[in-house]
């Protein structure tokens, strides 16, 4: 990807990348690092980003191109708090697609994770947000998780990096 994005050198960009997030060489290519990459060549080619930029992104950021895996974080009974990595949208609209081939989203995961389930959000993240989202397996679980919200028994802290 960054040989494509105009990197003169990209074995040695690598390894600049690799020693400025060492965590980048952990993440899984299949997961983390294709799905990255084949979203910053949609936004490419959606004309938001140049290839340069996007050189330029994975070379001083290097986190840009991983963590785009759902992390399961707590789960009891039917309800389970996931970790849900930024620019991954919750379930795509019935009217949308994919924006991407490589996308994928929470409810996608869930699909996976709790076959034959219907998934139920109890609470909402923005796409570009990413944080603890809980979410149930049956209708009495949904209902538990979205009162803990509406009632306020739960705390939310926003931390923005600017």
């Amino acid at each position: 990807a960054v040989a494509r994005w105009g990197a003169p050198a990209p074995a040695e960009l690598w390894a600049d990348m690799t020693q400025r997030w060492p965590d980048l060489a952990c993440q899984s290519l299949d997961v983390d690092v294709r799905p990255r990459v084949a979203q910053l060549d949609h936004l490419v080619r959606a004309s938001v980003l140049t290839p340069a930029t996007c050189l330029h992104l994975a070379a001083e950021h290097p986190r840009v191109l991983g963590s785009y895996a759902v992390r399961a974080l707590w789960a009891q009974q039917d309800l389970v708090a996931i970790d849900k990595p930024y620019d991954m949208r919750i379930d795509v609209p019935k009217s949308g697609a994919l924006h991407w081939t490589e996308e994928r989203t929470v409810a996608d995961w869930f699909a996976q994770a709790h076959p034959g389930q219907r998934v139920r959000f109890c609470n909402q993240l923005d796409h570009a947000t990413s944080g603890v989202l809980l979410m149930a397996a049956s209708k009495a679980a949904g209902r538990v998780g979205s009162q803990l919200f509406e009632h306020r028994r739960t705390r939310k802290t926003y931390l923005a990096l600017v």
